[in-house]
């Protein structure tokens, strides 16, 4: 009896890895990447570039079956009982993650005849400043998008083994309801994740082809499943800066917020980049307040960034905080933990990022 039971723990942690193998091979997989490869002015990642974060738990598992993350842990998991309002949202957070995998898979693999439709003396008529307007228009009033940068793309934020087409980007970021996200690490806050992550991915998906009809030629990117690591590029932008558990604060969200990008290939725009001192002070808060290392269930927030790449222009350096083998056990088990997004003062909203900014600048 104790065998098959020994048995069974084996097949439910090889589920784990299977599952984890699909998103480790990296969003664009090798069908994309054929099919673009020779596509002129593509940017590919560097030697510097950062991995994605699946594929570094799914070989550490591979390599290390029984170390840190224990058999318990799945097992408690997958036997732990729900009400019956868990398993009500449960239902519904599938039906969202299975909008925005879809989503991801069409941003990803999308056919490139639309934008060989659009001739290059177009963007000789483009008038940025007016379609900037009309854009920012579009994306509040039909999608809800209150927040959208743009700026260069930095080739080392490029996720390793990845390329992009164009070295452009607009950046786009949904907020999170609080409410929901305040019920973290429960079933709410899980679903009002993968919602955004589904609504925020069709959104950049209408929004490039409405670029498209006024003749951008542009790459939408869903933000599940990034082609570059989309928190320093939203830095880059002026949008934010990276917390200590590797998440962008924003002003208006604090963490409560995705990100997704779409990549065009003239810098129609004007920059929105700032000065990095326009948000570094977030930096020396995060290393005051630490509620962070308090509060973190996994103990996967880490007490000094490191550091890999500090030639970032504007954004100053690339700088891994979390652990993502601490980090995925619990995240698993509460299906997206987000404890660290709740308990973040920024998140509170109300003007609690100025009350801060304040006290720090003083």
């Amino acid at each position: 009896m104790k065998k098959k039971s020994v048995e069974t723990k084996s097949r439910k942690i090889k589920r784990v890895i299977k599952y984890l193998r699909f998103t480790g091979e990296t969003p664009t997989d090798k069908k994309f990447l054929k099919k673009t490869i020779n596509t002129p002015g593509i940017l590919k990642a560097t030697e510097r570039s950062p991995m994605y974060g699946f594929e570094k738990i799914r070989n550490f598992l591979l390599d290390n079956f029984m170390s840190r993350l224990k058999w318990e842990t799945i097992d408690n998991h997958i036997t732990e009982k729900k009400t019956f309002k868990d398993r009500l949202v449960k239902i519904l957070t599938i039906r969202q993650a299975l909008g925005a995998g879809k989503g991801m898979t069409v941003s990803q693999y999308r056919g490139l005849s639309k934008n060989i439709e659009v001739p290059e003396e177009a963007y000789m008529h483009i008038d940025g400043a007016t379609v900037w307007k009309e854009l920012t228009t579009y994306a509040r009033e039909k999608w809800g998008v209150q927040k959208i940068g743009f700026t260069e793309i930095p080739r080392d934020i490029i996720l390793k083994g990845n390329h992009i087409l164009y070295k452009y980007a607009l950046v786009f970021i949904e907020e999170m309801r609080k409410d929901w996200m305040d019920d973290a690490p429960h079933a709410l806050a899980g679903y009002e994740t993968m919602r955004a992550y589904n609504h925020l991915g069709k959104a950049v998906l209408d929004i490039s082809s409405w670029l498209r009809k006024k003749g951008v030629r542009c790459q939408p990117n869903h933000p599940l499943g990034g082609l570059v690591s989309y928190v320093p590029l939203a830095g880059k932008a002026g949008l934010g800066w990276q917390g200590m558990n590797g998440l962008l604060i924003t002003p208006e969200f604090g963490q409560r917020q995705r990100i997704a990008p779409i990549y065009i290939e003239h810098p129609i725009f004007s920059y929105t980049d700032k000065d990095p001192t326009e948000f570094s002070w977030i930096e020396r808060y995060c290393e005051i307040c630490k509620r962070w290392l308090e509060e973190c269930p996994g103990d996967a927030i880490q007490d000094t960034k490191k550091i890999y790449n500090n030639q970032i222009e504007t954004i100053g350096r690339l700088a891994r905080c979390l652990d993502p083998i601490k980090c995925h056990p619990v995240f698993s088990k509460f299906d997206g933990c987000s404890i660290c997004v709740k308990i973040c003062p920024f998140s509170r909203g109300n003007g609690i990022y100025q009350i801060i900014k304040k006290k720090m600048k003083n």
